[in-house]
Formats: structure tokens, sequence, C-alpha cells
């Protein structure tokens, strides 16, 4: 899903950005909805993605060596 200029300028880090240069970024970035407990990211992805966060809650955790969260 395309995103929207206006959304991104809801968002702090992108906040101070003008109309045209929210109008590129949104050009360039992909609006993506993730279903509860859907995993987002995985330590040692490659991918390269990042991911700012527009709307919702997100639970960060790690796992430990013994596979405890």
């Amino acid at each position: 899903m395309s995103c929207h200029p206006e959304s991104l300028k809801n968002v702090p880090l992108f906040a101070l950005l003008d109309d045209d240069e929210a109008a590129i970024l949104a050009s360039q970035v992909e609006l993506k909805k993730f279903a509860p407990r859907e995993r987002i990211y995985k330590i040692g992805d490659t991918e390269g993605h990042a991911y700012v966060m527009v709307a919702g809650r997100v639970r960060v955790t790690t796992v430990d060596e013994d596979h405890q969260e």
C-alpha cells in the first residue's frame, strides 16, 4: 500500500519536512499493516528494511541462549 505524505508528517521524525520533501519520501516508502503477534523483524535479518511506526503498538523482545524471552 502506498504512503500518503500527510501520514509521514504525523510522525515526529518527519514532522519538519515541507510538502515536496514529504511527497518524495512517501513515493519511496510502503505503508504496511501487521497482524497482532506477527513478527516484524528478527535479529540477523539482512533485508535492509527500516520501519517507522505510524500508529499502534509494538512489543520488542529478545531471546537469550536458553531460548527464554
